[in-house]
């Protein structure tokens, strides 16, 4: 007896990452706007989390609700105290790993050729990401 996986749609997994990483960028974004060196310490990762994002929706199997949705509930993660935005940076390093490996995965079973391209370019960007908070 063979066993088979189902895999996720590659729409279901596009909008979680999208949306791990539209909060990730918020949270960064709010961080540089509540400390007057922010912009020094976080400028090239909220870049490379704006270019994930970018990437991202250029794939044509992101659901066109997927950013709206992930836009309000990352309004939500930006409004947190100070200390909750510092508990989050922490936690940006593992989003950005997590995203970046699901990517690449995704890529390597998605049927449209640019969806794959998207995938690969925004796990590209991801890693960056991660790289910041290293």
């Amino acid at each position: 007896m063979t066993s088979t996986t189902t895999k996720p749609e590659p729409a279901t997994v596009l909008e979680e990452v999208y949306a791990d990483l539209a909060e990730a960028k918020a949270v960064i974004t709010a961080a540089i706007d509540q400390d007057p060196d922010g912009f020094i310490r976080l400028g090239f990762a909220e870049g490379e989390a704006a270019d994930a994002l970018s990437a991202l929706r250029s794939a044509p199997s992101l659901p066109s609700t997927a950013i709206s949705r992930a836009q309000a509930n990352a309004e939500t993660a930006a409004t947190a105290t100070a200390d909750g935005i510092t508990a989050a940076l922490d936690r940006i390093a593992a989003a950005a790993t997590r995203a970046s490996e699901t990517l690449i995965g995704l890529a390597e079973h998605c049927p449209d050729a640019r969806d794959v391209a998207a995938c690969l370019d925004a796990a590209r960007y991801a890693g960056r990401l991660r790289e910041q908070f290293e």
